[in-house]
């Protein structure tokens, strides 16, 4: 993509055909971003080495919403460059507020109102400090790419895999501490 307005017939082609799927199955759509209806408890999980990793790591009633009831659509962009990656990054999460604002449909949860526009934000707010968080200063002129991989590099890990295909999760371990 070269500018927004790509983005834009980009999300437009994905929107029809969505809708024409549904239209031939019978399916109607509803952008909640978060499952407002069912409780956890009402919820069985697929059985997943990782889903169940992730509930041991963090068996907190946010982690069991975050797995079994938060959707999303997952954006991956292409860059050309280190610096092009900055920029793309940055204009994302820029407008992360705004789209989370245009899109904010998920005032229930437990079919109660919850006093949130959007309980997927603030759920997502709420997820365990050191898994996932974005860098603090990813919006700052003078981010690098350097220092998004170095970020990224002293996470702690939460799954990993034996050379049998187990999962397991290890003693807190960094992806760099593995690394080396």
């Amino acid at each position: 993509q070269v500018n927004l307005h790509d983005l834009a017939r980009e999300f437009r082609l994905h929107d029809n055909e969505l809708r024409e799927m549904g239209a031939v199955f019978n399916i109607t759509w509803i952008p909640m971003g978060l499952q407002p209806w069912a409780s956890n408890d009402e919820i069985v999980m697929v059985p997943k080495d990782r889903y169940r990793l992730f509930s041991e790591a963090s068996n907190t009633p946010w982690m069991q919403t975050f797995l079994k009831r938060i959707n999303g659509i997952h954006v991956n962009f292409s860059y050309t460059t280190e610096e092009n990656a900055i920029d793309k990054a940055q204009t994302a999460f820029r407008l992360i507020p705004m789209i989370s604002s245009m899109y904010a449909s998920s005032p229930l949860l437990d079919g109660d109102l919850t006093g949130y526009i959007n309980t997927r934000r603030a759920h997502l707010g709420r997820n365990p400090v050191g898994y996932s968080h974005i860098p603090s200063n990813i919006l700052d002129t003078s981010f690098s790419y350097k220092e998004w991989i170095a970020h990224y590099l002293d996470l702690p890990m939460l799954i990993m895999k034996r050379e049998d295909g187990t999962s397991f999760t290890p003693e807190r371990i960094t992806f760099r501490d593995w690394l080396e």
